[in-house]
């Protein structure tokens, strides 16, 4: 299944693509994964036109455990780095 096939799939009124629906076609999906990205996301145009061609079913999903820390310091804003940092 290709990002784009999630615009088949039922969705509310507010475009919010139905999780149990995905989680049936995606069963190796994290639930995180498809209620926080692919539900919310995945009729939006800009994720579309960025993700469309992506086959979900070739995505190998591991939970892994990092350090908020870590986090915070990988992000491309280094000034946001410096600010956080000093607090």
């Amino acid at each position: 299944m290709k990002f784009k096939e999630l615009l088949l799939l039922p969705a509310s009124y507010d475009k919010v693509i139905d999780i149990l629906e995905i989680s049936q076609r995606l069963p190796l999906t994290p639930r995180e994964i498809i209620s926080q990205f692919y539900a919310e996301h995945g009729s939006k145009e800009e994720f579309q036109e960025q993700y469309k061609e992506l086959d979900l079913t070739k995505i190998h999903w591991e939970k892994i455990l990092i350090e908020a820390e870590s986090i915070i310091n990988c992000s491309v804003y280094e000034c946001l780095n410096h600010i956080l940092m000093k607090e």
